[in-house]
């Protein structure tokens, strides 16, 4: 029966499953009762007079089955009986419910975030991507607990050896070659070019590690939305330690195949906040990030803009010479995402922020 059905209706973002009623999502919608049924079985909301008729006639085959209808003034024509179009009128809340995609996320985001300065923090924006901050500190180092946010120590050793030997023994000409060739994000081989030239690749070793993450994650925002198997997620010669580290923090199992896994537009976000972080600490909590944007395109430039607010770093844009150059910086007041209360300044400063 029609006011028994209900349906599943996932948020993409969070992965959260809800069920709905039929009736609340189509409530101008009504079947007809299969041949021996009773009339009971039958479901017909209410009409009203200002709403267009809607009929249900059996096929051929005996069959409910439902006939073309619209509350919109100008009825669509049937060009067949076979090929009958049909509108629907959803209540206010299901309808936004249904076409809700990521796209509007990121758009309420955005519009969240755009509010007075004098407005109140809220840590509730983006609190799924990035750890929770401390807004009693003083110093960055206090705002954040870093150990949450560096790739484990086991995983870290892992690159020291063979592949950090590699690295270290780098001449700019080779990073030159890796530039040509494509090795490595250009935000890596910008780093690695500055570590050689003022001779610090000794005293750098973890550096150069935590730098070496944020190349493989900017691998990874490659691959977003794309199905792949686990072993085509990340470049060749990543230790398998470190790799499913990777594919375990940043991705999620695709839905059709548990042999594929799957960087998902939530996954991205993490993966923008985690290498915004990570070079933030590797820099001293003020960083150039041009070689990391430069890449990306327009739209990506605009997120990155507002992940930079969520984690709390203030973030800057310049164009010397129509040269474009962007910057972050992570110190106090932090700039996180903040939303008017009405609250008069007395009471802010009552508060304390």
């Amino acid at each position: 029966m029609a006011h028994g059905y209900m349906l599943g209706v996932m948020d993409r973002i969070t992965r959260e499953v809800r069920l709905v009623p039929f009736a609340d999502v189509f409530p101008r919608m009504a079947w007809s009762a299969p041949p021996g049924s009773s009339d009971r079985d039958t479901v017909t909301p209410p009409r009203d007079s200002s709403s267009s008729s809607m009929l249900t006639t059996p096929s051929s085959s005996g069959t409910p089955r439902m006939s073309t209808f619209s509350s919109a003034p100008k009825k669509r024509k049937r060009n067949d009986q076979k090929n009958e179009s049909f509108s629907v009128e959803m209540s206010g809340d299901a309808a936004a419910m249904l076409a809700f995609t990521e796209n509007d996320a990121h758009v309420d985001m955005d519009a969240l975030m755009m509010q007075p300065k004098d407005a109140d923090i809220n840590l509730k924006i983006g609190e799924e991507i990035r750890p929770h901050p401390n807004l009693e500190a003083k110093t960055p180092k206090e705002l954040y607990d870093w150990e949450k946010i560096l790739p484990p120590d086991d995983i870290v050793a892992a690159f020291f050896g063979t592949v950090l030997d590699e690295l270290q023994e780098a001449t700019v000409a080779i990073v030159a070659q890796w530039k040509k060739s494509n090795r490595f994000a250009l935000c890596f081989t910008s780093f690695m070019d500055k570590m050689i030239r003022s001779k610090k690749q000794e005293e750098g070793a973890m550096k150069i590690v935590l730098m070496l993450f944020v190349n493989y994650l900017c691998h990874m925002l490659d691959h977003r939305d794309k199905p792949m198997k686990k072993d085509a997620i990340l470049p060749a010669g990543v230790p398998e330690a470190a790799a499913k580290y990777f594919i375990e923090e940043f991705t999620d199992q695709h839905e059709l195949s548990a042999a594929k896994r799957v960087v998902t537009e939530r996954n991205k976000n993490k993966i923008i906040a985690r290498i915004l972080l990570l070079i933030l600490h590797v820099e001293q909590y003020a960083a150039d990030i041009s070689t990391f944007i430069l890449p990306l395109g327009t739209k990506e430039r605009k997120k990155i803009a507002s992940i930079a607010t969520i984690i709390g770093a203030g973030y800057s844009e310049k164009n010397t010479k129509g040269k474009w150059s962007y910057a972050i910086v992570l110190k106090k007041p932090w700039n996180f995402p903040k939303v008017s209360t009405g609250n008069t300044p007395q009471k802010k400063k009552k508060r304390g922020f």
